[in-house]
Order: C-alpha cells, then sequence, then structure tokens
C-alpha cells in the first residue's frame, strides 16, 4: 500500500476522488438500482423488496471502492469481492449478475463525477471485475464459451422448436438467449466453487417458470441434456466432465418423485406404444410421430399430477387441438386421452386411474374443453 497522500495522473488525489464518491453516494446507488433494475430478471427472481436489497448491496461494494481510492489499497477491494460474491451466490445471485451490478455502479459513477476523478475509480471497478475470475480450470473453460454455449442453447431450441417459441412469444428470442446465458452462469459457478445447491435452485425457478409459460419439466432436462452435448462438443475433456457432472445432478433433481408420477413414468413406454399404435394403424400416421406426441402429453399430465394442478394439462391439450384443426399436430387430444384412458386402466394402479380421472374431469370442466371430452 502506498502512503502519503500521492497525486494521480489527472492531478486528483485519492482523498479527492474519495470525498467526491462519498458526496455523491445517494445519487450513485439510487442510478446503479434503477439502472439494475431495467433488467426485468431481477423483479422475476426475487421478492418486492429487490430495489432496497439492490442499493445495499451495490453499497457493499461501494464502500469497499471508495476505501480502496482513499488508501490506494487493492486488497481491501479483493477480499471484499471475494466475500461478496460468496455471499451473493449464496442468495442465488450469480457472479455474471455481481459484474453486472458492478457495470451498472461504474456507468453510475461516470454520470456524477468529473471525468479526472472517474480514472481512479476505473481502475479499482476494473480490478473487482478481475477478482470474479475463477481460479478452477474447468470454470475459466466454460467462461471462454460462455455466450458461444447460450447461442447454441438458443439455436437447437428457440429457432427449431414451436413449443419454445410459443413460450417465449410475449418475451422473444433475446430474453432466451439472457435466459440461457444465465443458467450457464449458475452451472460456472456451481463448478468453480465446487458447490451444486445453487444451481438446483435455479434449476428448480427455471423449471417453475416455463411452466407457467407453456412448457415442461421435460423440456428443461432436455435442454440440460443438450447443454451437455454443447459442452462436450465446444469445450477440453475437463471442463465438459465437470458440466456433464453438474447437469446430470441437475436433471436428476427435476424429476417428479411422487408415488403417482413414478407410476406413470414406469408404465409410460407401454401406455405410449400401445395407443400410438392404435391412432396410428386406424388414421394412417406415422407411428413413431404419434408415439412422439403423446409422449408430450404425458409429459404435461405428469406435471399436472405432481403440482395438483390441471391447467397445465389444459392448456396443453388447448395448444394442441388448436394444432390438429390446423394439420399440424398428428393427435386429437381429447380423443387421445380417451384412448389412453383404456391403457391407463390396463397398466396403472387403480389410485393412479383414479387420480388421473379426477384430474381430466376437471380439466373438461371448463369452459374451453367441456365439449373436447365426450361422457365416459
Amino acid at each position: 500500500m502506498t502512503h502519503g497522500n500521492p497525486q494521480s495522473m489527472t492531478g486528483t488525489t485519492p482523498q479527492d476522488t474519495s470525498r467526491l464518491l462519498d458526496a455523491q453516494r445517494t445519487l450513485i446507488l439510487e442510478k446503479t438500482a434503477t439502472r439494475l433494475l431495467e433488467n426485468p430478471h431481477w423483479r422475476e427472481r426475487y421478492d418486492a423488496h429487490i430495489a432496497e436489497a439492490l442499493i445495499f448491496d451495490s453499497e457493499h461494494i461501494y464502500n469497499a471502492i471508495v476505501k480502496a481510492v482513499r488508501y490506494r489499497s487493492p486488497m481491501m477491494l479483493d477480499d471484499h469481492i471475494a466475500w461478496l460474491r460468496a455471499n451473493m451466490v449464496e442468495r442465488h445471485i450469480s457472479t455474471g449478475l455481481l459484474r453486472e451490478m458492478l457495470a451498472a455502479l461504474w456507468t453510475a459513477v461516470t454520470q456524477q463525477l468529473p471525468p479526472t476523478a472517474q480514472t481512479e475509480v476505473y481502475q479499482f471497478v476494473q480490478r473487482g471485475l478481475q477478482r470474479l475470475d475463477y481460479a478452477d480450470s474447468a470454470a475459466q473453460a466454460l467462461t471462454g464459451i460462455h455466450s458461444h454455449l447460450a447461442e447454441e442453447l438458443v439455436r437447437f431450441c428457440y429457432d427449431q422448436n414451436w413449443q419454445w417459441q410459443a413460450a417465449y412469444q410475449q418475451h422473444g428470442r433475446n430474453r432466451m438467449l439472457y435466459d440461457m446465458w444465465l443458467l450457464i452462469d449458475v452451472l460456472i459457478d456451481a463448478i468453480g466453487n465446487k458447490n451444486e445447491h445453487p444451481l438446483l435452485a435455479h434449476l428448480r425457478w427455471l423449471r417453475d417458470g416455463n411452466l407457467r409459460r407453456g412448457l415442461a419439466t421435460v423440456h428443461i432436462q432436455q435442454l440440460l441434456w443438450l447443454l451437455t452435448s454443447q459442452a462436450e462438443r465446444l469445450a477440453p475433456p475437463q471442463a465438459s466432465g465437470a458440466a456433464r457432472q453438474m447437469l446430470e445432478v441437475g436433471a436428476t433433481s427435476l424429476v417428479r418423485d411422487s408415488e403417482l408420477c413414478r407410476a406413470l413414468q414406469s408404465a409410460q413406454d407401454v401406455i405410449v406404444s400401445e395407443a400410438a399404435y392404435r391412432i396410428a394403424t386406424t388414421n394412417g400416421e406415422d407411428v413413431q410421430q404419434v408415439a412422439v406426441e403423446i409422449g408430450w402429453l404425458l409429459a404435461y399430465l405428469n406435471d399436472s399430477l405432481a403440482t395438483d394442478d390441471a391447467s397445465y394439462m389444459v392448456n396443453y391439450m388447448q395448444t394442441i387441438q388448436q394444432r390438429f384443426d390446423a394439420g399440424a399436430a398428428s393427435i386429437a387430444p381429447w380423443h387421445t386421452y380417451l384412448l389412453l384412458a383404456e391403457s391407463f386402466e390396463r397398466n396403472l394402479p387403480r389410485y393412479a386411474v383414479q387420480a388421473i380421472a379426477t384430474l381430466m374431469d376437471t380439466a373438461a370442466s371448463t369452459s374451453q374443453t367441456r365439449s373436447r371430452l365426450p361422457a365416459r
């Protein structure tokens, strides 16, 4: 640490800059929070008090920067950044979001401080960003292809799959790209910290949010399998192996584990095979394509059973009915359910058959679907 009262190259002393930072503290922190909240993720992921929390967390960083500037001590900032990242990751705020916070803080500084003072602050902001790089080689390798991986996920999912396009219809491709970037960011944190728990929490949040958008748990599991394959293609073996291990744990954590769901999953192959063969031979459709569509129907049924919420099944069946009416789907969902019900009777325990019937009666009671389900 340098002692005395040296001037920077701009002629401004560290004490001058720190006094300016103290004087502009409130405005800088408010502008930082305002800029961060332009990203809808903050309000969607966290509670109603997120604005106050962002000011609080930003102030922690700000105080460390002010001290580092005043005493020309990078170590003060280094220690604080390491502590803050560990704290925020445990609160499900990823390293990438912390980088966003530093960037927003710097933008606010440039708006409130004269250029001569900005130079002194900039070097410490850059130092803070550099301290967020992981020492772990696997995390480093994935960081190097972070954005590329996110783009590949969007290319395979959003660009090629109507279900993902429908789910992100309101928000668009760029929002899905950000969500995929964030997923990979959380994965890198899990690998860098050797701690899968924040990743598992993020996956549950991602799954629940996408259920509300019209996707199923299986979509998220397939997304993780796709991410694994892309990491194996683009990253060195050590990094892809670490990613695969974490993502396998993540995919397993999303498995619906109730007795009812286990019963349906254990009999699913037989049920799909029976129903697909009957529909395909009757309607002259391709049996494999019909099997895929029935598999998706059961995936939504599984989510509705697991959550005791018929809306996931209802919404999907309405969508498939519209696609069937437009000639874009091979199965008429309510007619298919009647065939499935016969297979359920043969292949599922009585309690599961009754639970499914109750759920489907709830589905059929809605005004949009009542006419689709013939009387039993």
